[in-house]
C-alpha cells in the first residue's frame, strides 16, 4: 500500500473512535502491509481494522440499528504524537483531539407558584454545630413568603419550604440558605464544625456575625439589653459601655440564632450611659453594635417642704439630674398622687385642696423613663380648719361677755373672738381637746351695758377659717351718776327781791329729789347758789336718761312763776357723754321775737365702768 495513505486512516480511525466511544478513545497503531488483525480487545479497534484502504473512497453508512451519537465538541488546540509500528521507519505526526469538558448548567432554585411580595421569613438551624469526622447533623428550616429557596453547598434534590436533611461534611462547613421573593433575597447561615479527630485539633472558626437590634432601657436600677443573634458560631457576647476598657456583661452563647436579652442589675440611680455589643468566637469579635442610650432612675430630691395658706398647699423641693418630671404624692395605706405630673426641671407646685380641714403628709419622686426615684423627705401641711359652730353669748360683767362655740376642726392652733362691725381680734382662746369640742371666750374691755354681735373663726399656721354665725351679747348695765353743782338765777321779775323756791332734780322722769330737802332757799337776780345733789342709776345703753329740773314757789309747790321748769333730755348711748352741762331756762315774755333768760342749773354726768 502506498504510505502517503496512513495519515488518512489514522484520522478515519479517530473518527470512529469519537463516533463508537463517549467517553474516550483509545490509540490505534497500523503497521502498513500486514493484514489488519481480528478484533479482540475493544470495539472501536475492531472497527478500525475492518476499514481498508480500497473502501475508504465509498464509505457504507451504518447499519440502521447503530446508535445515532451525537459527536463531542473537541479543543482545537490540543496536539498529540502517532507511534509507528513494529518495522515502520516513519510514522507522520498527526493531531490528537482531546475531548472539551461539558459545562453542566447551575442548580436553579425551585420556584414557589403561589408568589409573594415583601421579605422572605426564614429559620434555619443544625442540630448538632460540631461533629466528628464521620458523624452527622440534621439540618433543618422553614421558609415563608418565598417564591425559591436555594441551599449552598447544594443538598442535592429538590428544597422544599420546610424540610431538614442529614449532611456529615468531612471539614468545618458553613451552609447558606438563601430565600428569594421577587427583588427581595433573605440569607441564613448554619456553620458545622468538624474536628479532625487524627489531627486532634478543630479548625479555626470564622469571626460570628454581628448582632442586630440592640436595645438598652433602664428599669428601676436595671438595665435590660436585647439584641438578635445572627451567629451560629459564636462563644457568647460581650456588653460594652462605651467609654469602659472591660465589658459590663459577658452573656453566653446561643444555639442558633433569634432574640437574646441579658439584664445589669445594681448600678444605682441618676445613671446615663450608651451601651454596644459584639458577638465573639475564637477568631475574635464580631462589628459593634450601634449603641443605644439607657438611664436609671433619678435619685430622690433631698429637701422637700410643704407650706399651707389657707385652702392652697405649697409644696417646695430641690431639682435633680436625670429627670424628666416629678410627681407629688401624699402618703397614706397607698401613696396617692397629688396633682398632675410635673414637668421636667420643675421644683415648686401650689395644690389648691379647695377644703377646710385638710391634712396630711407629703412628699415628692423624680420622674424618667426608667421609673420614679426613692421618696424624698416628708413633710406635713394642713389647710385652714373649718369655722367652729357658735352657740351663745352671755354677760359675765360690765365689761366682758361670755361667748360659746362648738369646735369642727382638730388641727386648729386656737380660736378668735370677733364683735361684728369691728376687724380686731377681741380675744383669743387656745385649742380645745380631742375629746370635748365645746370652748368658751371671754372677751373683756367692752363698754358696759351695750348689745353686740359676736363670731368666733378657729385658725392655724394656713390661716383662719370662715367666720361662724354671729350671736348677741350685752354687757351689765353702767351706773350713771348725775351730780348737780349749782343753780343761778339770771332773771327773776317778782316785784320784790329774793325768790323763795324750792326744786325737784330728777334724773329720770318720775324719780324726784328735792333741794333743799327741808324748807326753801331765797336766792336774787344774778345769784348763784351750791347744790350738792347726786343721782345714781344703772342703766343699759338701750335706756334713755333724762335730767329734768323743776323749781317752786316758797312751800306752795306751785311753780315759779317766771323760772319754771328747765330739762336735759339723754336717749341712748349717743348721748351718753360724761361732762359738765348748765342748761339755761328762757321764757317769752309775750314779746314776739324775745326771750328771757330765768336761770341756769349745772349739773355733771359720769358714767363707770
Amino acid at each position: 500500500m502506498d504510505s502517503k495513505k496512513l495519515p488518512l486512516w489514522n484520522l478515519i480511525a479517530l473518527t470512529l473512535c469519537a463516533v463508537v466511544a463517549l467517553a474516550a478513545c483509545v490509540p490505534i497503531e497500523i503497521e502498513i502491509g500486514v493484514p489488519t488483525p481480528t478484533p479482540t480487545s475493544t470495539p472501536a479497534q475492531a472497527l478500525a481494522a475492518t476499514l481498508t484502504p480500497e473502501i475508504f473512497p465509498s464509505l457504507t453508512p451504518l447499519a440502521t440499528n447503530t446508535p445515532t451519537l451525537t459527536p463531542l465538541f473537541f479543543a482545537t488546540s490540543a496536539t498529540s504524537t502517532l507511534t509507528p509500528l513494529s518495522g515502520a521507519t516513519s510514522a507522520s505526526p498527526t493531531p490528537s483531539l482531546t475531548p472539551a469538558i461539558a459545562v453542566q448548567p447551575p442548580q436553579q432554585p425551585q420556584p414557589n407558584p403561589s408568589g409573594c411580595s415583601g421579605t422572605p421569613n426564614i429559620t434555619f438551624t443544625a442540630s448538632r454545630t460540631t461533629i466528628t469526622v464521620g458523624e452527622s447533623t440534621t439540618l433543618s428550616w422553614t421558609v415563608t413568603n418565598a417564591d425559591s429557596i436555594q441551599i449552598e453547598p447544594s443538598l442535592g434534590g429538590v428544597i422544599t419550604a420546610n424540610a431538614s436533611r442529614n449532611v456529615s461534611p468531612n471539614t468545618t462547613t458553613t451552609y447558606t440558605l438563601t430565600a428569594r421573593c421577587s427583588n427581595n433575597t433573605e440569607t441564613r447561615t448554619v456553620r458545622v464544625n468538624v474536628d479532625d479527630v487524627g489531627a486532634g485539633v478543630r479548625p479555626d472558626p470564622a469571626a460570628p456575625t454581628a448582632p442586630s437590634g440592640f436595645t438598652a432601657s433602664g428599669f428601676g436600677t436595671t438595665v435590660t439589653f436585647n439584641w438578635t443573634d445572627n451567629s451560629n458560631n459564636e462563644t457568647g457576647f460581650k456588653i460594652y459601655q462605651d467609654g469602659v476598657t472591660n465589658p459590663v456583661l459577658s452573656p453566653g452563647a446561643h444555639s442558633g440564632t433569634g432574640p437574646q436579652s441579658a439584664q445589669l442589675t445594681g448600678i444605682g440611680c441618676n445613671f446615663s450611659g450608651k451601651f454596644y455589643i459584639v458577638a465573639v468566637n475564637a477568631a475574635g469579635p464580631s462589628s459593634n453594635s450601634p449603641m443605644p442610650t439607657a438611664v436609671t432612675i433619678p435619685c430622690a430630691p433631698t429637701t422637700f417642704i410643704a407650706t399651707g395658706e389657707r385652702t392652697t398647699i405649697h409644696f417646695r423641693w430641690n431639682d435633680t439630674p436625670n429627670e424628666t418630671g416629678f410627681q407629688v404624692y401624699q402618703q397614706g395605706t397607698s401613696a396617692t398622687k397629688v396633682g398632675p405630673r410635673l414637668p421636667s426641671n420643675t421644683n415648686n407646685y401650689d395644690f389648691d385642696a379647695l377644703f377646710c380641714n385638710g391634712e396630711g403628709t407629703y412628699f415628692v419622686r423624680a420622674v424618667n423613663g426608667a421609673g420614679e426615684s426613692a421618696d424624698s423627705p416628708v413633710d406635713h401641711a394642713v389647710t385652714v380648719p373649718c369655722p367652729p359652730t357658735i352657740t351663745g353669748a352671755s354677760a359675765i360683767s360690765a365689761t366682758a361677755v361670755r361667748v360659746d362655740y362648738t369646735d369642727t376642726s382638730t388641727i386648729e392652733n386656737g380660736f378668735h373672738i370677733y364683735r361684728t362691725g369691728r376687724d380686731e381680734i377681741l380675744k383669743t382662746t387656745i385649742p380645745l381637746p380631742a375629746s370635748g369640742r365645746a370652748g368658751v371666750g371671754f372677751p373683756d374691755g367692752l363698754p358696759c351695758g351695750q348689745k353686740y354681735s359676736y363670731y368666733v373663726k378657729a385658725f392655724n399656721d394656713a390661716g383662719e377659717s370662715a367666720a361662724s354665725a354671729t350671736t348677741n351679747g350685752t354687757t351689765s348695765a353702767c351706773t350713771v351718776a348725775v351730780t348737780f353743782s349749782t343753780i343761778k338765777v339770771l332773771d327773776d321779775r317778782q316785784p320784790f327781791t329774793g325768790a323763795q323756791i324750792t326744786c325737784d332734780l330728777n334724773a329720770i322722769y318720775g324719780d324726784f329729789h328735792r333741794w333743799p330737802n327741808s324748807g326753801y332757799i331765797t336766792i336774787n337776780s344774778g345769784e348763784t347758789k351750791p347744790i350738792s345733789v347726786t343721782i345714781v342709776k344703772n342703766l343699759l345703753r338701750t335706756e334713755d336718761l333724762g335730767v329734768v329740773v323743776r323749781c317752786h314757789e316758797n312751800a306752795t309747790f306751785q311753780l315759779h312763776p317766771y323760772m319754771g321748769e328747765v330739762a336735759g333730755d339723754y336717749e341712748g348711748s349717743a348721748n351718753w357723754s360724761a361732762g359738765t352741762y348748765c342748761p339755761i331756762k328762757s321764757k317769752s315774755n309775750g314779746t314776739v321775737g324775745t326771750a328771757e333768760k330765768l336761770f341756769e342749773i349745772c349739773y355733771t354726768i359720769k358714767v363707770t365702768p
